[in-house]
């Protein structure tokens, strides 16, 4: 039991290592609440590969800690790939002007994405929590 507790405890400080890392030195811009959101994908993806993945690494008091650390820094980076950028502003070749494009496809994207981003959200999280209880209960 109480090696557990330490595996969740890792399994958390490493998420918010990754996520503070992605969020203030890589400059990631994330919503509102994305940084929370964001910590607890990563906090359950690690803790996943934690229980699941087999030992890789040298142990740290005990503790094989690279399969979490690899897990939730490839999760962040396809999360920070997927990530809605503004790309409504185009700038001129020729011109330092900067055009506005009235009506284009990327309207509709901008109303949806908030839509897919948290259903996306919502399906790893309850998908990562079966996982999670499978690996306490197996």
């Amino acid at each position: 039991m109480a090696e557990q507790v330490l595996v969740v405890i890792l399994a958390l400080l490493t998420a918010l290592a990754i996520t503070v890392i992605f969020t203030s030195v890589l400059k990631i811009k994330l919503p509102k609440r994305g940084f929370w959101f964001l910590l607890v994908l990563i906090f359950l993806v690690t803790l996943a590969a934690n229980w699941w993945v087999r030992p890789l690494g040298t142990p740290v008091y005990g503790f094989y800690w690279l399969p979490g650390l690899l897990a939730g820094v490839i999760v962040a980076f396809i999360i920070a790939a997927t990530m809605h950028r503004d790309n409504k502003k185009i700038r001129s070749s020729t011109k330092s002007k900067i055009y506005d494009l009235d009506k284009t496809p990327e309207d509709d994207i901008k109303k949806e994405y908030p839509l897919a981003m948290g259903l996306f959200f919502w399906l790893a999280v309850a998908l990562l929590i079966f996982i999670i209880v499978a690996a306490i209960y197996y």
